[in-house]
C-alpha cells in the first residue's frame, strides 16, 4: 500500500514538474509514455498508477486502455483486463485522431495479443453494424417524407351512390309485385270508355249517302249498262 501511494505521489509530481506551457494532450501523452515504460520494465504497479492517472485525466487514447489491460492481466485481474481491451477497441474505431495502435503493440505477443485482436475485431463489426443501421434509418426517413409529400394527409371521402326517386306506380320499383303478377293501378286515372256498339257512329252523326253515278259517267254507266259502239274494234257486235 505504501509503495502504491509512493507511485501516486510520483505521478502527481510528474504532472507538477511538466512545463506550464504544455497542453493537456501533452500531459496525457506523458502519463501514457511513463506507464508503457514501467510495464516493459516489469514495474506493473507503477505502470498501473500512470495509466490510471491518464484515464482519470480524461484520456481517450485506446493505447492507454490496451496497456492497462495488459498490466491487469499480468497481475491476475483477467476480467478487468478484458474490460479494458474492449474499451480500448471501442475508442480505436470511434476516434477521429489517427493512433498507431499496431506499432505500439508490436512487442505484445501470445494470449494477451490474441485477446486484444479479438476485441478489435468485435469493435469493428459493431461499428459497421451501427453505421448500416443509421443508413437504413436515414433511408426510411427520406422515403417516408417523400410519401407524405406525394399523398395528401387527408384521405378523399368515398363516393356515395345515390338512387333517383322512383314513381309510386313504377312496376320496376317493386320487384315483388311483378313476381306476384299484380301491377300497380293508379286510382286517380280516369276509366277507359267502353267501345261503341255495332252500327253506332262513334262520331255522333249519320253516315253520308253514296252519290248516284252520273248518266254520262264513262266508268259507272247506267243501271242497264251501255252498249258498245258499233265501230269499236275491241267491243265487237
Amino acid at each position: 500500500m505504501a509503495r502504491r501511494f509512493a507511485f501516486a505521489l510520483l505521478a502527481f509530481g510528474s504532472l507538477v514538474s511538466l512545463p506550464a506551457a504544455c497542453s493537456a494532450q501533452d500531459v496525457l501523452s506523458e502519463l501514457y509514455g511513463r506507464g508503457v515504460h514501467a510495464y516493459f520494465a516489469g514495474d506493473t504497479t507503477g505502470a498501473l498508477t500512470f495509466l490510471n492517472d491518464a484515464d482519470t485525466a480524461g484520456s481517450t487514447d485506446p493505447r492507454v486502455f490496451y496497456f492497462r489491460g495488459l498490466v491487469k492481466a499480468s497481475m491476475g485481474m483477467t476480467d478487468e483486463a478484458v474490460v479494458d481491451f474492449d474499451k480500448g477497441a471501442g475508442l480505436e474505431v470511434s476516434s477521429k485522431r489517427a493512433v498507431e495502435v499496431g506499432k505500439a503493440l508490436a512487442r505484445i505477443q501470445g494470449a494477451n495479443r490474441l485477446q486484444i485482436e479479438d476485441a478489435r475485431r468485435k469493435a469493428r463489426l459493431t461499428a459497421q453494424a451501427n453505421k448500416a443501421q443509421i443508413l437504413r434509418d436515414q433511408y426510411e426517413s427520406v422515403k417516408k417524407s417523400d410519401a407524405e409529400m406525394v399523398r395528401p394527409a387527408a384521405s378523399t371521402p368515398p363516393v356515395v351512390e345515390t338512387k333517383p326517386d322512383v314513381a309510386a306506380n313504377d312496376p320496376f320499383a317493386n320487384p315483388e309485385k311483378m313476381q306476384d303478377g299484380a301491377p300497380t293501378v293508379d286510382e286517380n286515372k280516369p276509366a277507359t270508355p267502353a267501345p261503341a256498339a255495332e252500327g253506332d257512329n262513334p262520331f255522333g252523326d249519320d253516315a253520308p249517302a253514296k252519290p248516284a253515278p252520273a248518266e254520262d259517267d264513262p266508268f259507272g254507266g247506267s243501271s242497264g249498262g251501255a252498249k258498245p259502239a258499233e265501230d269499236d274494234p275491241f267491243g265487237g257486235n
